[in-house]
Order: C-alpha cells, then sequence, then structure tokens
C-alpha cells in the first residue's frame, strides 16, 4: 500500500469474509507486510505452512467463521508482531481450498493516517479502510468473529 498503514497503540486489523457452506475451505489467512511477510493470522486447520505455528508469523485464531454468513474477522497488530510505529504497505488473502469472498478490510485506530485528522466530535476508534472489494451482496448484517486464545 502507498502511503502505507500506519499502526497506533491498541490496533485492530480486520477483514470481512463469506464462506461457500457448499465449498468451504479448509482455512484462511490473512497476511501482512512491514517489509516481511512474516505477520499472519489464520482461521480452521493447520494447512497452509508458512510461518512457524504459534508464532507471529503463523497466529492460530480458532475454528473457520460460520458458513454462509458475513463475519468480520479481527486480530489485534501487536498479536500478529505489528507494534505502535510499524507501517503495513502490504495485505495478503489466502485460503486452501473451498470458496472463498473477501470483502472490505482496514484498519481499526486512533493514528491519524497520512497527516489526515479525525473528527473531534468523535471520540471513538475510526476504521480506516485499505481494500475494498464486494462481489456478494451481504445477505445479514455481518458478525464479529474473536480469538478463542
Amino acid at each position: 500500500a502507498n502511503p502505507p498503514l500506519m499502526i497506533g497503540e491498541g490496533d485492530r486489523l480486520f477483514c470481512y469474509v463469506y464462506l461457500d457452506p457448499n465449498n468451504p475451505p479448509q482455512e484462511i489467512m490473512l497476511q501482512w507486510n512491514d517489509g516481511s511477510w512474516e505477520h499472519r493470522a489464520y482461521w480452521g486447520e493447520n494447512a497452509i505452512n508458512w510461518g512457524a505455528e504459534g508464532s507471529v508469523s503463523r497466529q492460530p485464531m480458532g475454528d473457520l467463521p460460520t458458513l454462509g454468513e458475513w463475519t468480520r474477522l479481527e486480530v489485534e497488530a501487536q498479536r500478529v508482531g505489528l507494534a505502535a510505529g510499524a507501517q503495513v504497505n502490504g495485505w495478503a488473502f489466502t485460503q486452501q481450498g473451498g470458496t472463498v469472498y473477501w470483502d472490505m478490510a482496514g484498519l481499526v485506530t486512533r493514528t491519524p493516517q497520512n497527516g489526515q485528522k479525525f473528527d473531534s466530535q468523535r471520540p471513538s476508534a475510526r476504521e480506516t479502510t485499505c481494500h475494498s472489494r464486494s462481489r456478494t451482496p451481504w445477505p445479514s448484517p455481518p458478525r464479529t468473529a474473536t480469538s478463542n486464545n
């Protein structure tokens, strides 16, 4: 991404995903690049052999999201080794098998991005979208998946 996303204290990375109930994947993985691709989180089976299991390069997040529903995946940036001050310049959406629809992804942050100032009337964190792609209209409101760990 140019310009990169600036990671701040307590930031969370998010992505919306829909897994086809007739052809589910074994695993889905999100990857981030800050000069290295060694920042990954995955849901489902441990089927993609990139990074070291249980480390910031391959962090297990639990079971696959519910099939046939839009779900918001969230990962604490620090959990995948992206500390405050890191700059994310790439994002990968990876799956093992099945059919997956990836949609809006971004960063929940209080850190201004590229000189942008936040609305002073909004004290809550702001979502910064770094990638958006709609393939299917959402059949129902998305829900948030959190880690089981």
